[in-house]
């Protein structure tokens, strides 16, 4: 990103995201090396460690973890995982992919490349029109994110590169250390005055630019500025930032319905009438429409009649949809439940049927919990990552030694809880894009 120094990422209310851009070699142009997020009184910093090999570990396949983290100016001690927890922020790292989290539901995402950060933010949903900073407003109006805030200008969108780092990305460079979220042997001080002005791909002769490029301007920057090595980043943070837009969600869209209650597995001893009851509940804001298990009457009359399966379901057209089922057996393997919201979102729920066995060890119960979309043209994706799954969507299931059904959550995210303003960089440039448009439907990316 084309700044140089401490620069305003985001902020909402008190959470802040600042980054620290850094000259790369003798170029005239600038890498993000350090974050810094704060929520309330809770600031966690993370700095790239370029010194670390690149090489990946032969029994673990992945390469050592390439930053360093202070909780509060501390280095964390007792996470082995990269990872660290304090009472606001929680950060997980995995293959140098670092997620950081506030209690409000605020995301941060980094990774940490070779000579560089790629940085990725979302906001949580009470933040749509209220953030600030290079990021723009999060109001899904694209045209009013360069706004100047000392003047209240409004740059077009159209704006050369030049335009738009003299009048609004100056504004967002901290040059106070008393604003700065990072300690003081770290913070960069800038003037507004500041002598630094970067190249600009509006600038360069294209028909210079490398074929790996495919005449992309930000590319031709990177390579112009960094040749082979940024040419390479920039292409992982492209392949980084598609991968995110195919899985995320966007302001307007409609999320899936979540089964707030589902088990996820029934221990089923043979023994004929047996007097099973299972409960599933499916919430939606917008109201559930549908709600069923492929083991209903309606659904397979033989094996309803077979095993004497009864489903009754109260509370369609509301936010909350109960289904209890009763039967007398059920067969081993798996059966299948569906929701649907009245927009036509869907979830399906998976329950696994299986047969007591008190010899069996913990790991032979060991399950993932599945979760499958249906088809549908009206349903949308939820959002997923390369990171280790979190508990609500993996978990150990062992049973328990005396009892014969385990109660697990299959729900996809709750509507009232997950965030869908999420920002987007208009191209994932290390040096160029310094100002992030919040009206694509993906978290933010820009290094």
């Amino acid at each position: 990103c084309n700044f140089r120094g401490e620069g305003v990422w985001t902020g909402c209310d008190s959470w802040r995201v600042h980054a620290i851009a850094e000259r790369f070699g003798a170029s005239n142009a600038t890498i993000i090396t350090k974050i810094a997020v704060r929520y309330g009184s809770e600031t966690l910093v993370a700095k790239l460690n370029a010194s670390v090999s690149m090489e990946v570990d032969s029994e673990t396949g992945l390469a050592p973890t390439r930053y360093i983290l202070l909780l509060n100016g501390t280095e964390p001690v007792d996470d082995s995982d990269g990872g660290a927890s304090g009472n606001y922020l929680t950060a997980t790292g995995f293959d140098n992919v670092l997620t950081i989290e506030d209690v409000s539901g605020n995301v941060v995402k980094a990774s940490f490349l070779k000579d560089l950060i790629v940085l990725q933010v979302a906001p949580r949903d009470g933040c749509f029109n209220k953030t600030f900073g290079l990021s723009g407003n999060n109001n899904g109006d694209k045209s009013d994110d360069l706004t100047v805030e000392s003047t209240g200008e409004i740059l077009p969108e159209d704006s050369s590169s030049s335009d738009i780092f003299e009048k609004f990305v100056r504004t967002q460079i901290i040059s106070e250390e008393s604003e700065s979220l990072f300690p003081a042997e770290d913070f960069v001080p800038v003037s507004s005055d500041d002598a630094f002005t970067p190249i600009f791909s509006d600038q360069l002769d294209l028909s210079l630019c490398p074929a790996a490029c495919n005449s992309n301007a930000a590319c031709c920057l990177d390579a112009s500025q960094g040749g082979e090595d940024l040419v390479e980043a920039f292409a992982v943070a492209t392949k980084d930032i598609e991968e995110t837009n195919l899985e995320a969600v966007g302001f307007f869209d409609n999320l899936r319905p979540a089964f707030e209650e589902a088990p996820g597995l029934f221990v089923f001893s043979g023994i004929d009438s047996q007097n099973i009851t299972l409960k599933f509940v499916a919430t939606d804001v917008d109201g559930i429409s549908t709600l069923y298990c492929n083991i209903c009457p309606d659904v397979d009359t033989y094996y309803a009649d077979t095993h004497e399966v009864t489903c009754d379901v109260s509370g369609l057209g509301t936010n909350a949809s109960v289904m209890a089922i009763k039967a007398k057996s059920l067969e081993y393997g798996s059966f299948s439940c569906f929701c649907e919201d009245s927009l036509g979102a869907n979830s399906t729920s998976v329950t696994m049927v299986v047969e007591e066995d008190k010899t069996a060890s913990a790991e032979a119960w060991e399950q993932d919990v599945v979760v499958r979309p249906v088809s549908s043209p009206r349903s949308v994706r939820s959002s997923t990552s390369r990171d280790p799954p979190s508990d609500t969507s993996h978990r150990r299931r062992t049973r328990p030694e005396n009892s014969t059904t385990e109660t697990m959550s299959t729900t996809m995210r709750r509507k009232a809880s997950t965030s869908l303003a999420v920002l987007a960089a208009p191209t994932p440039s290390p040096f160029l894009w310094c100002y992030l448009l919040l009206s694509a439907v993906s978290f933010a990316l820009a290094t």
